[in-house]
This record gives structure tokens, sequence and C-alpha cells, in this order.
């Protein structure tokens, strides 16, 4: 079976396009597929994330619930409840995250 195979910038202009397979297609959708690791709201409650600057290590660190999920909510009566409720999560699992701190910013570096 054959397919057209098409490459578009996010602009949505094309840059490539060709007529393959099935096989053409599945190397292209693997080289092309872009899915960076994601972490749930347990492993970012339980270990700062990321540790590449100082910035994003203390957003990590010190309110992960608050800043990567409760400022977003769009309703402004539950993103008020929401980091009232983060912030209180927040300080109890901050013992547990300055534990795991160390571990992690050792295994980001190697």
């Amino acid at each position: 079976m054959s397919c057209l195979i098409k490459i578009t910038d996010p602009s949505n202009a094309l840059i490539w396009k060709k007529l393959g397979s099935s096989d053409d297609y599945d190397e292209m959708n693997s080289l092309t597929k872009t899915s960076p690791k994601m972490f749930d709201l347990f492993s970012s409650l339980l270990t700062p994330v990321r540790t590449n600057n100082l910035s994003n290590f203390a957003k990590d660190l010190f309110l992960p619930t608050t800043t990567h999920y409760a400022i977003k909510i769009q309703n402004i009566a539950l993103r008020v409840l929401a980091i009232i409720a983060s912030v209180i999560l927040d300080v109890i699992t901050l013992p547990i995250r300055l534990a795991t701190c160390y571990s992690r910013i050792s295994y980001n570096n190697s």
C-alpha cells in the first residue's frame, strides 16, 4: 500500500512530500515523532524534576504543584481553591523533595 508522506512546519507550510510505502511512513513517523518525557503529579511531588538551572530547580523544589498545575486553571474560583490546596500539599511533601534532591541532581548530570 502506498501513502503520501507530508512534512509541514508549525505554520502548516509544506516542507517536504513523497509518495511512499507504509514502511516508509512508519520509518518517517518514528524519526519525526517528538515525545518528551512527561512527569505526572505524583513524580513531581516526590522529586525535583528539572535541575538544569536554578530557576527551574527552585520551581520544582519548592512549589511544583502550584507552579505547574494550580496556576494554569482557567476558572478563578477553582484556581484560588487549587492554589490553597496545592500550597498545603507542596509544604507537606517538601521534606521528601529535599531528601531526593541530591540523587536527582546527580542523575541528571550523569
